[in-house]
């Protein structure tokens, strides 16, 4: 095994020739193929589909080496090789994108490899590929079989992948091959997923693919709720469509603090003291934040300073239960009579929203 590792191979051949196992195993379950992959080991049955202790094959190790030269032995060895699975659930497939490994990759094809098989989190190869914007490879599996609408346990598809990781050319490349763009599950509508996570050009790029900005996911939650994004606020959305809870995209961006959400929001019908099923307005919402510049626009746009939530609070008093000095200052400054209250309200329980 150590000649095999140092690559002496005349060694190497004078103790096979002896009566030497080609398939004794080191402490890491490997054997001397494992280390070195040569015609002398192959010759006396070296086990080619043995594998280590992580369960990956001598054919694993050498499509992460990017070895063309040993792929091929090992593949002309056992040709069903290529089907195993190590104990993370691997295969040479999914090592070959996640390694980028784009010489080795056509040898895998050209043996039938199913392009469709996932790996130990259930992602397939084109998933993989997604995530890592590996735009060539998806084209090849896609010409190769792979299924573009393939879905997980939780309903995420490749594109939901190239959604959650900004890969838009990866993206772009699978609605050109006919990805679904509101396919959904779990929270897994591809435009929601770039939206929350505030991917400026995928989601045009889906918008421009017709993705419905409406569509809800599981949680009940929409593209336009999950976004602080200007360009979604833009398309025809109905900003007062609500979440389970009753906020509006109109909460989420005053919690967030996004002036320039709320503004488009407002631009687009967005009524100023609409509440949720707690009763908080989006200037509760921005107060209990702190966000003394979305108070300020929300005020001088009108926002109602009196209104009061479940709690008996109103915006002043959320502000002063949060410690938010700076924005109780500002109310205070707006109309002091909302804030004679608060004194006898520092006990007075938070609601957590």
């Amino acid at each position: 095994m150590e000649a095999a590792r140092l690559g002496h191979v005349d060694v190497l051949t004078f103790l096979l020739t002896s009566g030497a196992s080609a398939n004794v195993i080191n402490f890491e379950g490997r054997t001397a193929l494992h280390l070195t992959v040569n015609r002398q080991l192959l010759a006396v049955d070296a086990n080619v589909e043995l594998g280590d202790a992580n369960g990956q094959t001598p054919l694993m190790l050498a499509v992460k080496l990017g070895s063309v030269e040993m792929t091929k032995l090992l593949i002309e060895s056992s040709p069903n090789s290529i089907h195993a699975i190590d104990k993370e659930g691997d295969n040479v497939l999914g090592i070959a994108i996640y390694k980028w490994q784009l010489e080795i990759f056509p040898l895998l094809l050209d043996c039938d490899i199913k392009t469709n098989l996932s790996n130990g989190a259930a992602t397939t190869p084109l998933m993989l590929a997604a995530t890592k914007g590996h735009v060539e490879i998806i084209k090849i599996l896609l010409d190769n079989g792979a299924e573009v609408n393939e879905t997980t346990w939780n309903g995420h598809t490749p594109l939901t992948f190239a959604a959650e990781s900004r890969q838009v050319e990866a993206a772009r490349a699978l609605l050109d091959h006919g990805a679904h763009e509101n396919s959904h599950g779990v929270n897994s509508a591809p435009l929601a997923t770039a939206a929350q996570r505030g991917h400026v050009e995928m989601i045009k790029l889906l918008l421009m693919h017709n993705a419905n900005i409406n569509l809800q996911d599981s949680d009940g939650d929409s593209a336009l709720h999950r976004s602080s994004v200007q360009s979604v606020s833009r398309k025809n959305a109905s900003v007062k469509k609500r979440m389970k809870d009753g906020h509006s995209a109109l909460h989420s961006a005053a919690e967030e603090g996004r002036v320039d959400v709320i503004r488009l929001l407002l631009q687009r019908g967005a009524r100023m003291d609409t509440v949720n099923k707690a009763k908080w307005t989006p200037l509760m919402m921005a107060a209990k934040r702190g966000h003394r510049q979305t108070v300020n626009f929300l005020v001088r746009n009108g926002a109602s300073l009196v209104w009061k939530n479940n709690d008996d609070q109103n915006a002043a008093g959320d502000a002063k239960l949060n410690n938010r000095t700076d924005v109780l200052g500002l109310l205070k400054s707006e109309e002091p009579e909302v804030t004679k209250f608060c004194a006898s309200s520092n006990t007075k329980r938070q609601r957590t929203l």
